[in-house]
């Protein structure tokens, strides 16, 4: 029986055929697992990292968590897709991944750090006050013991403070000359 399969799954192969365990290329799994393997290898390394290989990790991992939301690392993949993307600058993409965590598996541990995220990429990249001082206040209300909850306290004190109280003492008295 073995030498049957075998040889079905090496004739496969002569002639083009896909059959699994015979050389197939690798399904999005395997392949979203080698490219983070290599992405955290150059990174555990202080190696230089090529973002085309990091746009493309980002990629596949926001695909993978898209294409099979059901899968039990589909939140810690598109959290990770999130993350990437903001690294490479591509704001928009970043927070349609956040916004994946948040919604689909918001009951998940990454949807606190994805949230998290979230407010903090309209905060600093997009200036978006508004709606990052909603995200920061959702994230205090649904995690209030997020150990990066101090994060968002600052956040929202500053978006509160008056602007003419956080102007120094001299500059104050210039204005007022």
């Amino acid at each position: 029986m073995f030498r049957a399969i075998f040889r079905a799954g090496w004739l496969a192969g002569l002639i083009g055929l896909s059959v699994v365990g015979c050389g197939t290329p690798p399904g999005p799994k395997a392949q979203l697992e080698r490219l983070e393997r290599e992405w955290r290898k150059a990174e555990t390394r202080g190696q230089p990292i090529d973002r085309q290989q990091v746009l493309m990790l980002a990629r596949t991992a926001d695909f993978y968590a898209r294409q099979y939301p059901k899968a039990a690392d589909a939140p810690r993949y598109a959290l990770l897709a999130a993350r990437l993307f903001d690294d490479l600058g591509r704001h928009g993409e970043a927070l349609l991944a956040c916004e994946l965590v948040r919604f689909q598996f918001g009951d998940s541990p990454e949807a606190a750090d994805a949230t998290l995220l979230f407010a903090q990429v309209l905060h600093l990249d997009i200036n978006d006050r508004h709606r990052a001082e909603l995200a920061y206040d959702e994230f205090l209300r649904r995690w209030p013991e997020h150990p990066q909850r101090r994060l968002a306290e600052e956040a929202l004190t500053f978006f509160r403070t008056p602007v003419d109280s956080l102007l120094p003492d001299s500059l104050r008295r210039q204005e007022n000359r």
